[in-house]
Formats: C-alpha cells, sequence, structure tokens
C-alpha cells in the first residue's frame, strides 16, 4: 500500500464551508490552525470522482450551519486510508469532532 497525505497538518483546524457538487465532488473550506500550521490561513481540499456520494450528502446534512464567524466543525483530520482495487481510487477519512468519522470513495484529491 503506498501512502498519500495532505500537505497541510489540518488537526485542530476548522470547517467554515463546504459545498457537494455540482459533479460528483465535495469542496471544503478549512480555516488552519495558526499552532498547528505556522501563521494559520484558508485551504481548499475537494473530492473528486466520488463513488458514495450519498453517503457524503447524508454525513453533511448533520452539520450545524451557523453565521459567521462561527464554524461548523472542527476538523480533528483527514487521512488516507488505501487505494481501492479494482477500478482505481482510493479512500480518505473525514473525522469531525461532532459529527464523526467519514469515509470518503473517491478519485482524486485537491488542496489548494
Amino acid at each position: 500500500m503506498s501512502f498519500r497525505a495532505l500537505k497541510h497538518n489540518l488537526h485542530d483546524s476548522f470547517l467554515t464551508a463546504f459545498k457537494i457538487g455540482p459533479r460528483r465532488e465535495l469542496s471544503l473550506e478549512i480555516d488552519l490552525n495558526p499552532v498547528v500550521v505556522s501563521g494559520g490561513g484558508t485551504l481548499s481540499v475537494r473530492f473528486g470522482g466520488i463513488r458514495n456520494l450519498e453517503a457524503v450528502g447524508e454525513f453533511f446534512k448533520r452539520i450545524e450551519r451557523m453565521p459567521p464567524p462561527a464554524y461548523l466543525e472542527e476538523v480533528v483530520g483527514i487521512v488516507f486510508l488505501e487505494k481501492i482495487t479494482g477500478g482505481g481510487g482510493m479512500k480518505w477519512l473525514l473525522h469531525l469532532a461532532r459529527t464523526g468519522e467519514l469515509v470518503i470513495e473517491c478519485q482524486h484529491v485537491t488542496e489548494s
């Protein structure tokens, strides 16, 4: 198994926005914790070609939408789990403090 990691440590960061679609994708806007990541900042993480989009949608329906400047959730972390055999793709684990854990099965992940 080859390991893949995101460029930034997302531990104790804050989910400020998310968007599902318009295709089989999930985009997350995350404010980085300035103690964990020097200087902090905002990061976008996009999961494309999601296979389990229904489960992703149900998970995000549980997140309370709060008005600015409040955040939606605390990000415990996002980690690579494994490659999906037979057809490609990969599994990532998204762990949020209150909502729990979600495995996202997707074709690619971008971080900017």
